[in-house]
């Protein structure tokens, strides 16, 4: 059959997703899909097509998309707001806290299970069932393909205050103490900031040049040293559960 329109098929997505959400038990289920999953996909779906329309100027007329009539860009960023919405307010999660802002973030993605109160649907790992990732080896080995941030992404990243980093003048040449001092906690705990240490050990570790190659290295997935993932960073091995929706997200 000829190709059908972007609206056509944006159209048979809403059907879909709108009948599991009705249909999908409400219960939390980490690592199978339920209703507040269904809304995580709405909310996420609806967001990329109306923003997708949005600034690549897509216009599609009802006629020659084969429907009735057209959602518009506010349409669907209000289907996402909707949907995002009713899974804050009446679904069953809540932010991961342990009561300790500067390590929790971090300790979200690198704990072994994953976190039923934030994750809504995740990936299960176990290393006993031979069922594991390589996050950890990724992050910290010079044999892995090095990642590091990009400056671009280090700079969107706010001030404690909620003031732009890139305020501040002269900030694209500041030095890399300069510029990570009173940032969003957050930042310390996605990449080696001055007095980072790993979770199950003491020492202070700078960013590895040889692994990150852009100085920016990763701390997101680092699994706690001597986990049981079994030396991870040396083997290759990691078990933390992966998310794949969670509440931080969606809000």
């Amino acid at each position: 059959s000829p190709r059908v329109s972007r609206e056509f098929i944006m159209q048979r997505l809403i059907e879909d997703i709108d009948y599991a959400i009705d249909n999908l038990p409400e219960g939390k289920s980490t690592y199978r899909v339920n209703k507040w999953t269904a809304l995580a996909l709405k909310s996420r779906l609806c967001l990329f097509e109306a923003s997708y329309r949005k600034y690549h100027k897509v216009q599609i007329e009802a006629a020659s998309a084969g429907v009735e009539s057209v959602n518009t860009v506010e349409d669907y960023y209000t289907m996402a707001a909707d949907a995002a919405y009713i899974l804050i307010t009446e679904g069953p999660y809540t932010l991961f806290t342990t009561g300790n802002p500067k390590s929790d973030y971090s300790l979200l993605f690198s704990q072994e299970s994953a976190s039923s109160d934030e994750y809504i649907l995740a990936l299960a790992f176990d290393y006993a069932l031979n069922i594991r990732h390589n996050a950890t080896a990724f992050s910290l080995l010079d044999a892995q393909p090095r990642p590091g941030y990009s400056k671009k992404i280090v700079n969107a990243y706010l001030m404690k205050n909620g003031s732009r980093f890139t305020d501040i003048p002269g900030y694209d040449t500041l030095p890399f103490v300069e510029e990570t001092k009173n940032r969003d906690p957050r930042l310390g705990q996605t990449i080696r900031i001055p007095g980072y240490v790993r979770f199950g050990e003491t020492e202070k570790q700078v960013p590895n040049l040889t692994a990150s190659v852009t100085g920016y290295q990763p701390t997101k997935y680092v699994m706690a040293a001597g986990s049981n993932s079994g030396m991870c960073d040396r083997t290759d091995m990691s078990s933390n559960d992966l998310p794949v929706f969670r509440l931080a997200e969606v809000m």
